[in-house]
């Protein structure tokens, strides 16, 4: 537990030749999330012996299912012709380097605008991910911070209701707010809806 701790992000190895290998991943990544209670972590799923592919005993679909359940990448090596051994922890170090300049990032910011577009419902999910994130570095769920649904002028094309938006926007406490920036509908409003917000929390803590 204590190299887990105090781990920036991990490699999961298993042999593509043995299924039992393939199976302790899954309790390797438990682990990790238990001991580090962050679902995001820099984290690889590594799929190695790559050059056994007659002896496989594991499916490219199975290992690619699994990671796609996970959120995270999945990459086949062969230590012993070195195929993407490099790429695998080049690929960590970069998430790990991403990771680190968005936490920074947010570290300093006030109040934050989480803006989707209400034509797609992926950009509606992934608000989730970055609220979390936003929680996870700021540690306050107090935090000045505006759900935004913008493209409010295709409402024709509309994926994400009014109302599933709003029902987010109440789950996390915040106000939610539809925009456009072709026509500006809106747009001033929520940034100075977010500056009011930081200013009046500035003079609670003081």
């Amino acid at each position: 537990d204590n190299y887990f701790r105090s781990g920036e992000g991990f490699l999961c190895v298993f042999s593509i030749t043995e299924d039992e290998s393939f199976q302790a991943t899954q309790e390797f990544r438990e682990q990790i999330l238990r001991v580090k209670n962050d679902e995001n972590i820099p984290f690889l799923l590594v799929g190695n012996k790559g050059d056994l592919g007659e002896k496989r005993k594991v499916s490219l679909a199975e290992a690619q299912t699994r990671a796609q359940q996970w959120g995270v990448p999945y990459v086949e090596t062969s230590a012993k012709t070195r195929e993407n051994v490099d790429k695998v922890f080049f690929d960590l170090m970069r998430e790990i380097r991403s990771r680190k300049i968005e936490d920074n990032y947010f570290r300093s910011g006030e109040g934050f605008l989480c803006v989707f577009s209400i034509t797609e419902d992926e950009s509606f999910q992934a608000t989730q991910e970055f609220r979390e994130q936003i929680l996870r570095v700021k540690n306050d769920e107090n935090i000045p911070f505006l759900l935004v649904g913008n493209k409010g002028d295709l409402g024709e094309k509309r994926k994400v209701s009014l109302a599933e938006a709003q029902t987010r926007a109440q789950q996390w406490g915040v106000p939610y707010v539809e925009t456009s920036a072709k026509t500006r509908e809106n747009v001033d409003k929520v940034f100075f809806d977010l500056m009011r917000e930081i200013r009046s929390r500035k003079i609670e803590d003081n």
